[in-house]
């Protein structure tokens, strides 16, 4: 699921961080959702993607609802901690692109979770976007993780995007045409 580059074309390696990430995550989301509406099998997908684009996948995927507003980050943030497998990808795909701060980030946020003992399994998740009107606590902790979550996000890009520029036989597969 790599990138097709064509080497006389320079116009992928002169994209901005931004531009760069999404480019290499579009074809695997449009891909993903493909497999959605076929039914296909999730974990085989992801299981096919190179190490860089499972960092890539995961991050982009949480990043992309978290990022919309401290109730989404919540959420997703416990819905993905609900999915050990996914909560562990999340956080070493993060680790991957050497993105210490948003890092730091989710181990604080997964600590909260832990403490007030958040459900580890989809069977028993009922988290709702109101779950933080209805607990001050919890409402005042992700008033500071989204904050820390906003200034973090474009050095965790610029992160990957370095990743992707460093690695790029990950993401892109080169060719002479």
């Amino acid at each position: 699921m790599l990138i097709t580059w064509h080497h006389h074309d320079s116009a992928l390696l002169d994209l901005n961080d931004n531009q760069l990430v999404q480019a290499c995550f579009q074809p695997l989301i449009e891909a993903f959702k493909e497999l959605r509406v076929a039914n296909g099998d999730e974990a085989a997908f992801y299981e096919e993607l190179t190490s860089g684009q499972q960092a890539l996948f995961m991050f982009r995927v949480y990043f992309d609802h978290a990022i919309v507003s401290r109730e989404e980050l919540y959420w997703w943030s416990a819905y993905f901690y609900a999915q050990p497998r996914k909560w562990t990808a999340l956080k070493q795909g993060i680790e991957y692109f050497d993105a210490k701060d948003t890092l730091r980030i989710l181990t604080n946020i997964e600590s909260l979770l832990t403490t007030k003992a958040y459900p580890r399994h989809l069977d028993s998740f009922t988290m709702t976007m109101k779950d933080l009107e209805q607990d001050s606590s919890l409402m005042t902790a992700f008033d500071d993780f989204y904050a820390e979550f906003q200034q973090s996000v474009a050095s965790a890009i610029r992160h990957a995007a370095q990743h992707i520029r460093s690695n790029q036989n990950e993401f892109v597969q080169a060719t002479s045409n």
